[in-house]
């Protein structure tokens, strides 16, 4: 029913509703009729009945209708027209009153039981009709109490009717969308979910945002039933009219507001989907890419064999490998960062993507693939450090080389342990300087050995790939080179050793000999004192027996 139909009917008061119910429950409508039978139109009367039937509850309607015919001013005969219109259109009708002038009963004789019973007319007067129906519910111009403006009511009404409209109009919209996004949500690939979406991006903003609109009408809607003082909807006890409009228009909202919540909420999980495909192959793509360079790096990088013949090679190395690890730790921060991804697809992923059908859109897949290159990284970490490791052993190896080297090549001076023969002090500095380094060698010697076997361990150690393959790199050649180079500098250590033992032997003689020297020379002097002394002091022999005594005891204290 278009509202400009419906409105221009009502607007000619052919019937109205006051809003009251009777003592039985059920709602009174007043059909006035015209004086002039010309203007009697039996099709607007039912077009206005039929309209009007709608408004009341269900319940007051199956109480049966109270309808007051006001045929005061009209003939008789347009009566019984109007009454077969009433009926037809309305139904269940408990109660048909129709209104006659004061002087229709002095010609008239109805029996009003009868009447009744077999649901026929009762005729009555506006004096009389408070016997059917409370006075209270009846309009002014039926001889009640009732306020009633049909204006006021129209525009209510044309207000409800405008909520009505837009909202059943917003509903079938949201049912359309949901039940497309539905018909694709369960047998859709992640290509076909896509092309949905962006083709219902614009209808789903336009749908989800007019509700906000249709809320508010709804609410300006229960207010102007609840403030017109003059509708026939306004808030007083016996206005069951009003009470059916505000339940319905709560009702619609609620509906309204859960439907859109359910195309929201639907739309929300398919763009989860969607979102969560995107995310697992883009997660995917960048583990095989990670994956891809640890493996092209872990055969260009570390098959790298050479551990440097000479100290400054190693060193040169140890830097080299420093900078490959730097390259390595943005890598492995990249995939640190990317485990979280991984674990947030992999713990929220599957239920995400129950909206595609397409068996490759899970996260089985994902699971392994981060399981491979979790044990891919750790594995090129490790070899990484086992080639830190090595090179490491060889700058520490060569290094202790280089010093035995150096220290040998000290002992070996031809004139650094030949001091001045006459000086004991720089022969005793000179012994002491052997033997500390003789002392520094050995532990020099020590230690070289002890690095050399490591890095003879490391290198001989087997490396194996993911597989189990045997990926050891080739160290023929510094196996090679760190023999020889220990032999090397085993044969330096032992000859520097036979010299250092050599010269320590030749500066301890010295220093004997210089010793024993000064020692005769001291002895010498003291025999000389001891000559002068006997001399001077003791040539006497005594001239008598107490002199000799004397003599005696002086010279055994001497002795």
């Amino acid at each position: 029913m278009g509202g400009s139909e419906w409105e221009t009917q009502l607007h000619r008061r052919l019937a109205y509703l006051p809003g009251p119910r009777d003592a039985g429950g059920g709602p009174i409508l007043v059909v006035p009729l015209p004086a002039d039978p010309a203007e009697q139109d039996v099709g607007g009367i039912s077009f206005t009945l039929k309209y009007l039937k709608t408004i009341p509850s269900k319940t007051s309607v199956e109480r049966g209708w109270v309808v007051v015919v006001d045929a005061r001013q009209c003939h008789y005969r347009q009566v019984k027209h109007a009454a077969s219109t009433i009926r037809a259109a309305l139904g269940n009708i408990r109660l048909l009153l129709v209104l006659r002038p004061e002087g229709f009963w002095d010609k008239q004789k109805v029996d009003c039981r009868k009447a009744e019973v077999d649901n026929q007319p009762v005729y009555t007067t506006a004096a009389k009709i408070s016997r059917y129906i409370d006075p209270a519910k009846l309009p002014l111009e039926l001889g009640g109490t009732l306020e009633y403006s049909h204006t006021a009511w129209i525009n209510t009404r044309k207000a409800y009717e405008e909520f009505v409209e837009e909202c059943e109009q917003s509903h079938r919209q949201l049912e359309e969308l949901q039940k497309e996004l539905r018909r694709e949500e369960s047998c859709t690939t992640a290509a076909a979910l896509q092309h949905l979406l962006l083709s219902t991006q614009q209808t789903y903003t336009t749908v989800t945002t007019r509700p906000a609109t249709i809320f508010k009408m709804g609410e300006s809607v229960l207010r102007v039933l609840e403030e017109d003082g003059e509708s026939g909807f306004r808030v007083q006890s016996h206005c069951e009219d009003w009470r059916e409009a505000a339940r319905r228009v709560r009702a619609m909202l609620r509906a309204l507001q859960l439907l859109a919540a359910a195309v929201e909420a639907t739309w929300r999980r398919l763009n989860a989907a969607l979102n969560m495909h995107n995310e697992v192959r883009a997660v995917e793509g960048e583990m095989s890419d990670i994956g891809t360079w640890l493996e092209s790096a872990g055969r260009t990088l570390l098959g790298e064999s050479r551990i440097g013949s000479s100290s400054p090679q190693a060193d040169q190395l140890l830097r080299e490998h420093e900078a490959i690890e730097l390259k390595c730790r943005e890598t492995y921060g990249r995939w640190a960062a990317l485990r979280y991804r991984v674990e947030d697809c992999l713990s929220r992923g599957d239920g995400e993507l129950r909206a595609l059908a397409d068996p490759s859109t899970t996260t089985s897949d994902l699971r392994a693939l981060k399981d491979y290159t979790d044990t891919l990284v750790r594995s090129f970490a490790s070899r990484l450090d086992r080639r830190r490791t090595i090179i490491l052993a060889s700058v520490r190896f060569h290094r202790m080389t280089q010093y035995i080297s150096e220290r040998c090549a000290v002992i070996h001076q031809p004139d650094r342990w030949k001091p001045d023969a006459k000086d004991i002090v720089m022969i005793k500095a000179a012994l002491k300087e052997i033997t500390s380094r003789r002392e520094a060698l050995d532990y020099l010697m020590e230690e070289a050995s002890r690095c050399g076997e490591k890095l003879l361990d490391l290198l001989t150690m087997a490396v194996k790939d993911l597989s189990g393959r045997d990926v050891t790199p080739v160290y023929t050649a510094e196996l090679n080179h760190v023999h020889s180079l220990l032999t090397a500098s085993t044969q330096l250590y032992t000859a520097a050793c036979r010299h250092a033992d050599v010269c320590k032997l030749k500066l301890q003689q010295q220093a004997q000999l210089l010793t024993c020297h000064q020692d005769v020379k001291q002895a010498h002097a003291w025999l000389e004192e001891l000559l002068t002394a006997l001399v001077k002091s003791h040539s006497m022999i005594g001239r008598s027996a107490d002199e000799i005594r004397q003599l005696k005891a002086d010279h055994q204290v001497f002795q």
